[in-house]
């Protein structure tokens, strides 16, 4: 995480490049004494009072706000306990001031820039209503039609998908182009995702880093087999034209017995062999099998071919990106009745073939002072993923990066200690977003408890 960031100590380097970003060089280091400037015929005073001057203390003092003086290293018309110079006297008592001489023309370059390179700035301008969201903010479900999707998925998440197709998946939380969330209820209802990233995304996210093209980092779904999925890849990489994804899944309840998921290539699968494989119904028999367990965990990295099997119900958290490549559909048609394509050539490309995947696991939750039990599922580049599991209130502290939290199982409320936002009710399905200026948040459990999943954008 933050590798590679600059050295800065607790200061976060996004903030001090965007603050620094147009501001001029100091003049000299702290505490030195300025050497003597060499007797010349002084420069005519400009009308706001500020010296032209050349080389690199005359750049500073051009992009300095005029009124800086000598308390910033440079020398200014105002500085305490300077001589006026026998060309420009002091006018009598009575008398009216000399007439202002014209100004030089200003041959001083614009402001100075630091010479290390920034990241990309967002905006800042304020959203209407408020400059920054400071509360959990829910969106409206987005569903997604899958020749592959089921039906049961839509009855458990109380929701009634606005079409007669098979429910694939619900993006719950999407900054994907032509399919962005839009803010449910509270302050900022109505505004999409893509707008609060537009007008406060710095602030937004915090310390987490923003996904290809300025997007939020996270995608965060829930996804229902009712039958085969494709066999597909996901690429890595920051290819502006086909961005990287990594993915994490936890398996839930309703997953049907026996259900399976098959992800990572068999044990001896040479790349010749599956080459040959690819786009025959030879292809699922040489990807390794993994039984779909409710509440476990399994880590998908870009490279990873894999096909959700039927019965499958999970939770997918991963990169703001929907780059997949097929190699088999099982000879079927899509919604639209047309074959669906297979993209061989780039999928066999985007394959790893030479780091196995590690198999699904069950979290090994660890108990806190807070009355809150956390699980540890996966710190990557992109995100870190944490179970928690809560049986009593728990007060979720202040943090510098964006994280997404979703409702796996049980009931319960997320709040404000001081009633800042009301009180909203949790249940299985439901997810929100804590921008990083959130204040703490308390969320308590019914007596049953309430387990959540927590995806923190890095």
């Amino acid at each position: 995480m933050g590798g590679d960031r600059p050295a800065g100590g607790d200061r976060d380097p996004l903030e001090s490049a965007a603050a620094d970003h147009g501001r001029p060089r100091p003049a000299r280091r702290h505490g030195a004494r300025a050497e003597p400037a060499p007797a010349r015929p002084p420069p005519r005073r400009g009308p706001a009072g500020a010296r032209a001057r050349g080389g690199a203390l005359g750049r500073a003092a051009a992009a300095r706000p005029a009124g800086g003086g000598a308390r910033a290293g440079l020398e200014g018309a105002d500085a305490p306990g300077r001589r006026e110079h026998p060309r420009h006297p002091r006018p009598r008592r009575g008398r009216p001031p000399p007439a202002a001489a014209p100004a030089p023309p200003s041959h001083r370059p614009g402001p100075l820039v630091p010479a290390r390179p920034l990241r990309p700035r967002l905006d800042y301008r304020a959203v209407p209503g408020s400059p920054v969201p400071r509360e959990p903010l829910f969106f409206e479900r987005i569903g997604v039609p899958a020749v592959w999707g089921g039906r049961r998925l839509a009855a458990d998440l109380g929701w009634d998908p606005p079409f007669a197709d098979p429910l694939g998946e619900t993006w719950e939380v999407s900054d994907l182009p032509g399919r962005e969330s839009v803010v449910r209820g509270g302050e900022f209802g109505g505004s999409s995702l893509r707008e609060l990233m537009a007008a406060a995304g710095r602030r937004l996210l915090g310390r987490s880093r923003p996904g290809a093209g300025g997007r939020f980092p996270l995608l965060v779904k829930f996804l229902e087999a009712g039958s085969d999925l494709s066999v597909q890849v996901h690429p890595g990489g920051d290819d502006p034209a086909a961005p990287g994804k990594v993915e994490c899944w936890t398996f839930l309840d309703g997953c049907e017995p026996g259900a399976e998921v098959l992800c990572g290539l068999a044990p001896g699968t040479s790349r010749e062999a599956f080459a040959a494989a690819a786009g025959t119904p030879e292809c699922p028999r040489l990807l390794d099998r993994h039984p779909a367990r409710p509440g476990e965990f399994l880590f998908v990295p870009p490279g990873q071919p894999h096909s959700v099997r039927r019965g499958v119900r999970l939770l997918e958290i991963q990169q703001t990106s929907d780059t997949t490549y097929r190699l088999w559909d099982w000879d079927r048609t899509g919604l639209d009745g047309l074959p669906r394509q297979l993209h061989l050539e780039a999928g066999l490309a985007a394959i790893d073939f030479d780091h196995p995947l590690a198999p699904p696991f069950a979290p090994e939750y660890r108990a806190n002072p807070a009355g809150c039990e956390a699980a540890l599922l996966v710190h990557c580049e992109p995100f870190l993923v944490r179970a928690l599991r809560l049986p009593t209130r728990h007060l979720l502290r202040p943090r510098s990066y964006a994280c997404v939290l979703a409702v796996v199982r049980g009931r319960g409320a997320v709040a404000d200690p001081d009633g800042a936002f009301p009180r909203r009710g949790l249940r299985f399905g439901d997810v929100f977003l804590l921008p990083a200026d959130t204040g703490p948040v308390l969320l308590e459990p019914d007596p049953e408890g309430l387990e959540l999943i927590e995806a923190t954008a890095l």
